[in-house]
């Protein structure tokens, strides 16, 4: 098995904005188990080679348990980083995946803490986006750009 070549990416963290947040009312009658709150994940981002910009988008949906029937709530963070040697890194109107980990990897992150400042109050306040691995994450959704732009 080949080992991957490493990559040296020069890049710089251009912005975070929360692009929406909503936190539902539960059912009166629904007990919330902390431990079986799950959260559905449907990233995506954006390339825009001009100005060497990369989008990442990390709509996340906040669920009762695994059934996934009923919706307590739901954030969409936008990240926007620059890479300086956009040119040497892309590869037919893709980044390498490693690559684009990095950047999913902190846009969870980011997500994660913005979800526990502003779940206050909520019926998932306690709830925290667990740790995973944003390489096996791209792997398994085979995450593509949405648009050049």
């Amino acid at each position: 098995m080949m080992e991957p070549k490493p990559i040296n990416v020069t890049t710089l963290f251009k912005s975070l904005e929360l692009v929406s947040f909503n936190a539902y009312e539960k059912p009166l009658d629904l007990e919330i188990d902390i431990n079986k709150i799950t959260f559905g994940m449907s990233l995506n981002y954006r390339l825009n080679a001009e100005e060497r910009l990369v989008t990442i988008f990390t709509p996340i949906d906040i669920f009762s348990d695994e059934s996934k029937s009923i919706k307590l709530g739901s954030i969409n963070v936008k990240g926007e980083f620059v890479v300086e040697n956009f040119e040497e890194i892309q590869l037919n109107q893709q980044l390498p995946a490693q690559v684009v980990a990095i950047y999913v990897g902190v846009m969870i992150s980011s997500v994660r803490g913005m979800l526990k400042l502003l779940s206050k109050g909520t019926s998932f306040e306690a709830a925290i986006i667990p740790i995973i691995n944003p390489l096996a994450l791209l792997q398994s959704t085979e995450l593509k750009p949405t648009e050049a732009i």
